[in-house]
C-alpha cells in the first residue's frame, strides 16, 4: 500500500498503552497537510492522537492511534440507539471500547474531509466490525469520505459454528436478528451489520465469509480478496533440509523446560504447534487434544523411539510466567554457562597431563585435574538443577483454568517421563520481549517440525498461510479457506507439506482419527530416519499470495467504491 500511496497512507488504530511503548514510535504530525491539521484540531478540542510508525520490520505506514475511552460514550451510544437501533445498555467493555474508537475515526475523517476540499479524494478501508462502528453515521450525514468494509469472519459466524448442530448444512436459515439476542450479542452484530450495508463496497476473504454476509450482514460481497502473505528478500522460505534458525532455541527452551526431571534428546525430537485466538472449538484446539491423546497412545504402543513436544500458542489471560519455569531456565543457562568453564579450566590441564603421560599409563583422574571451588560449584549447582516433579505443561500462571488446560489436566497430557508426546501451553503470543523461546514468530513457526491447524470455522485460515509460507508442514481443514484455496488451486497439495483434513462431512471423532493418523506418519517417518520434510509450496504461495499480487484487486474494489462515492466524476 506505501508504494501504491506513498505518503498518503494512514493507519488507523486503538491506543493500549502496555502495547504501543513497546512497538510505537511517536513523530511530529505533518505540518501542512489536511492529516495533521485534523490531528491538531482534535488535540485542541481535548483528544488524544497520537501519531508515529511501528518499530517492526518493512513497516513504513504513518500511524494515528486513538484510545479506547471517551467522556461523551453516552451520548454516542444514544445516538446509535436513536438511529440505528443499537442496544448498548449494559453492553461489555468491547462493545464499548469499539464504539470509543469508531466515534474518534468518524471525527477525524469528518474533519480530513472538510480540510481538504472537495477536490481531493480521501478513502477508508475499514476492516472487521470493531473498526467501524462510525461508518454508517458518516454515509448518512454525506461526509464525503469513500468507504470500504471488509469481513474476515463474521460475528455471528463464530457464534453459532461451535454452538449450532449441523451449522454449515443449516447455514442460510439463520434468523440473524434472533441469533443475535439468543446468544447476546445484539448490539455488535447490528454495528457490523450496519457497516457492512453502508459501506461503498463490501469484500470477503473468502467464498465462506462471502456467504455469512447474504445471511448475517444481508449483502453479497462485491469482491472475494483473500489474505496476502508479507513477501520480502528475509522471508524467502528454508525449503532445504538444513536445521532453520529457531531449532536450536527450541531444543535449548526444551532441555531447560525437561532436563532437570528427565531428559529428552534432541536428535530424536519433533516439535509441532498450534497457534491462533483463542477459540476452543472453532479453532480446533479442542481436536488437537484428542487427537495428541491418541497420538501418544500410539507412539508408545509402536515403541517408537521419538519425542514429540507439542507447543499451544494463543492468549489468555494470567498472572506472570511460572517462578517455576523461569527457575528452571535460569539454572540450565547457568549450568551451561558452568560447563563452559569447566571445559576452559580443564582443557589446557587435560592436555599437559596427556603431553607428559608415558605410554601404557593409565588416564588421568579428571577430578584431580579441578580444583576445588570449580568441584563445589559444579555440585551446587546439580543440585540445585535437578527437579523430581513433572515439567509444567503450562508456562504461565492462569487466572482460572481453561478449556485446554482442564483437558490436559483430565486426559494425563501432563508430561509424564514415559510418555512420548509432550505439552507445553503458552497462553501468550509469540514476541522476543515477552517470550521464553527468544525468537520472534516466523523463526520459531521455522524452528518447527509441524504446524497443526484443524478448524472448525475459520473463513480464511492466515495463521495455516503464514505457517506454510515458512517451509514448515502445515495441517489445515476444508472447513478454512485457506484448505479450501490450497485443494482448489494445487494438485495433491500434501505430496508438498500442507494436509487438509476433511471435517466438511465428517463426524468429530472421525477427524479426530484422520488428525491423529496424519500425526503418527509424520512421526513414524522421522523415527525411521528419514528427514522431517519442508513444506515445498511455500514459493508458489507467495507468488499466488503476496500483497503485490492481491494489490490490484483492491485497487478494482477502491476504483469501484470511487465510482460510488462519487458518481458525477467522470475520471473514474
Amino acid at each position: 500500500m506505501t508504494k501504491s500511496w506513498g505518503e498518503n497512507y494512514f493507519l488507523l488504530g486503538p491506543y493500549f498503552p502496555n502495547s504501543a511503548k513497546l512497538d510505537f514510535v511517536p513523530l511530529p504530525e505533518p505540518a501542512d497537510s489536511p492529516v495533521g491539521e485534523a490531528i491538531r484540531a482534535m488535540r485542541r478540542e481535548g483528544y488524544q492522537v497520537l501519531y508515529g510508525y511501528w518499530l517492526r520490520e518493512g513497516s513504513q505506514a504513518r500511524v494515528l492511534l486513538f484510545p479506547t475511552h471517551l467522556k461523551q460514550l453516552d451520548a454516542v451510544k444514544t445516538g446509535l440507539w436513536e438511529g440505528y437501533q443499537v442496544p448498548t445498555l449494559g453492553a461489555e467493555e468491547l462493545v464499548n471500547q469499539v464504539i470509543s474508537f469508531g466515534e474518534q475515526v468518524r471525527i477525524f475523517l469528518t474533519k480530513v474531509t472538510q480540510l481538504a476540499g472537495p477536490d481531493q479524494d480521501v478513502m477508508a478501508h475499514f476492516h472487521e466490525w470493531m473498526s467501524a462502528s462510525g461508518l454508517a453515521q458518516l454515509r448518512d450525514e454525506a461526509v464525503p469520505v469513500t468507504t470500504v468494509f471488509t469481513t474476515h469472519a463474521t460475528l455471528l459466524g463464530r457464534y453459532l459454528a461451535p454452538n449450532e448442530e449441523a451449522f454449515y448444512d443449516r447455514f442460510s436459515g439463520f434468523d440473524w436478528l434472533q441469533k443475535a439476542r439468543q446468544y447476546a450479542i445484539e448490539a455488535s452484530a447490528r454495528l457490523e451489520r450496519n457497516a457492512a450495508q453502508a459501506a461503498h463496497v463490501l469484500t470477503a476473504v473468502s467464498e465462506t465469509a462471502a456467504q455469512e454476509c447474504v445471511t448475517f450482514l444481508g449483502r453479497q460481497p462485491d469482491y472475494i480478496i483473500p489474505n496476502g502473505l508479507a513477501v520480502s528478500a528475509a522471508s524467502v522460505p528454508e525449503i532445504s533440509y538444513n536445521e532453520p534458525k529457531g531449532r536450536r532455541h527450541l531444543e535449548q527452551f526444551v532441555r531447560g523446560q525437561f532436563l532437570p526431571r528427565y531428559d529428552i534428546q534432541p536428535e530424536n525430537t519433533l516439535y509441532f504447534f498450534a497457534s491462533g485466538r483463542y477459540e476452543y472449538r472453532n479453532k480446533g484446539f479442542d481436536l488437537l487434544l484428542k487427537a495428541l491423546s491418541r497420538l501418544n497412545q500410539q507412539v508408545k504402543e509402536e515403541a517408537l523411539e521419538v519425542t514429540i513436544v507439542v507447543f499451544i500458542i494463543t492468549r489468555r489471560p494470567f498472572r506472570h510466567l511460572k517462578p517455576e519455569v523461569l527457575e528452571a531456565h535460569a539454572r540450565y543457562t547457568e549450568l551451561r554457562k558452568l560447563c563452559n568453564q569447566v571445559s576452559t579450566r580443564l582443557g589446557p590441564k587435560l592436555f599437559s597431563a596427556l603431553a607428559t603421560t608415558r605410554k601404557d599409563t593409565p588416564l588421568p583422574n579428571l577430578n584431580l585435574l579441578v580444583d576445588e571451588d570449580l568441584l563445589r560449584r559444579w555440585r551446587q549447582a546439580i543440585l540445585e538443577f535437578k527437579k523430581t516433579d513433572l515439567p509444567p505443561y503450562v508456562t504461565h500462571a492462569l487466572y482460572h483454568d481453561d478449556d485446554i488446560s482442564t483437558y490436559c489436566q483430565q486426559a494425563g497430557l501432563l508430561n509424564y517421563p514415559e510418555d512420548p508426546v509432550k505439552v507445553v501451553y503458552h497462553p501468550d503470543f509469540i514476541h522476543p520481549s515477552n517470550s521464553l523461546f527468544g525468537l520472534d514468530y516466523p523463526d520459531f513457526v521455522k524452528g518447527c517440525h509441524l504446524g497443526i491447524f484443524p478448524s472448525l470455522y475459520e473463513p480464511w485460515g492466515y495463521t495455516a498461510a503464514e505457517c506454510a509460507q515458512q517451509g514448515t508442514p502445515t495441517i489445515t481443514t476444508d472447513l478454512s479457506g485457506f484448505g479450501k484455496y490450497v485443494s482448489e488451486k494445487f494438485p495433491n497439495p500434501e505430496r508438498k507439506g500442507v494436509h487438509v483434513l476433511k471435517r466438511r462431512f465428517e463426524t468429530d471423532q472421525q477427524a479426530v482419527a484422520q488428525l491423529a493418523a496424519t500425526m503418527f506418519r509424520f512421526s513414524r517417518s522421522f523415527a525411521n530416519g528419514l528427514a522431517a520434510p519442508r513444506c515445498e509450496l511455500a514459493p508458489q504461495l507467495e507468488e499466488s499470495l503476496s500483497w503485490e499480487k492481491l494489490l490490484r484487486f483492491y485497487e478494482e474494489a477502491y476504483k469501484l467504491a470511487l465510482v460510488r462515492s462519487r458518481p458525477s466524476a467522470s475520471l473514474y
